[in-house]
């Protein structure tokens, strides 16, 4: 029988889930944040390299990464706005660039540094989130087969734990820095 958009289907037949491998490794991404976090506090360099550079530059990475995805959706979501389309492009492109001057700027200002990145982060966040909410207003319906992965709850869910994790990880970063 197909679906109509008045019939009701339990949540597990319209809510997609995201893979395992992907919730695994998303949480298996902040082990770098807090190992460096854990050598920065008992003062220990890893083969000579301080591990608030490893925070840095690790962190700068990741934020890049995350912008990457940022474009990608912007692309991918063929029912947004290009208004929409276009903002998103540019804050990924904005968001990388702050990531490479956090990097360039850490030996200097290592605490304005951390909080860019920081800032980084929850601006990936915030952008998803209004990506998934403008892809999911933009639909005519949603039909089962279109719902997409990361504009699920769950999805969204554990891109605000991962980020919570890492906003924490660099405060104690900042704090780490002040001491």
């Amino acid at each position: 029988m197909p679906v109509t958009t008045n019939q009701t289907l339990p949540p597990t037949a319209i809510t997609p889930s995201i893979p395992t491998i992907s919730k695994a490794l998303g949480y298996l991404g902040l082990i770098p944040f807090y190992a460096a976090l854990y050598f920065a506090y008992v003062h220990n360099d890893l083969s000579g390299i301080s591990p608030y550079t490893l925070f840095i530059s690790y962190s700068a990475l990741i934020l890049t990464f995350l912008a990457g995805t940022l474009w990608s959706r912007s692309l991918a979501y063929k029912q947004l706005t290009p208004a929409i389309k276009n903002s998103a492009l540019i804050i990924s492109n904005l968001i990388m660039l702050s990531a490479w001057m956090s990097f360039i700027l850490y030996p200097m200002y290592p605490v304005l540094s951390a909080t860019i990145l920081l800032c980084g982060f929850l601006i990936v966040a915030i952008s998803e989130g209004q990506l998934a909410f403008s892809y999911n207003k933009e639909k005519d319906e949603m039909r089962l087969n279109e719902v997409s992965q990361f504009t699920c709850k769950e999805y969204l869910t554990l891109r605000k734990h991962l980020t919570l994790l890492v906003i924490l990880a660099h405060i104690f970063f900042i704090v780490l820095t002040m001491l």
